[in-house]
This record gives structure tokens, sequence and C-alpha cells, in this order.
């Protein structure tokens, strides 16, 4: 967790995903990133199925929909980690109007 001292702020933003940057398909990547080298390969159609929901709801589902049991301890530090790789690779750039 990061902690800002927000007397030096004079606002904050939160960014819910898809408002500032167009981060589902990074999000999507990422579980690729792990899941194609155990032989897990996810159609681009099961994207849609994790848009909105948190990433231990997605591992449920994959779990559920490839019949493999999968431990959120070890997977959900992986994934996220490979978000962060492929989020500094992509230097992805902000929506159309968030720097204006």
């Amino acid at each position: 967790m990061i902690k800002l001292d927000t007397k030096n702020f004079p606002a904050l933003l939160f960014d819910m995903d898809g408002v500032l940057l167009d981060s589902e398909p990074l999000h999507f990547e990422s579980f690729r990133r792990i899941f194609d080298p155990l032989g897990i390969h996810l159609p681009n159609e099961y994207q849609f199925k994790f848009v909105g929901d948190p990433l231990s709801r997605n591992l449920e589902d994959i779990s559920n929909d490839f019949n493999i049991e999968l431990e959120l301890t070890k997977f959900k530090p992986q994934i996220q980690k490979a978000y962060l790789d492929i989020l500094e690779e992509s230097r992805m750039p902000p929506n159309p109007g968030v720097l204006e």
C-alpha cells in the first residue's frame, strides 16, 4: 500500500479502470502471461468475463471453467506483478481528454 502525505495535495483523484487508461486489455494479458505457460489458454472472449470483478473472482472463474485448483495466495501476486510489468512496458497513453 502506498502512503501519501495528503497535506501537500489540493485534491486526490480516484480512478476506476477505464477512466484514465483503457487498462482492461492489460489486465487480461497479465492473466495470459501467467496461465499460458501452464497450458491454460484463455480465449479472447474470456476477457469480457473479467470486467468489473475482483481478481479473486477471476481466479475462481478460471478454476471452475478449466476444472483446476488455484491458490489465491500463489497466483494473485504473480498476476499483479505481471500487470505492473505490462503497464510499464506498454507506456499506455491516457484516454483522450485526461491531460486537458
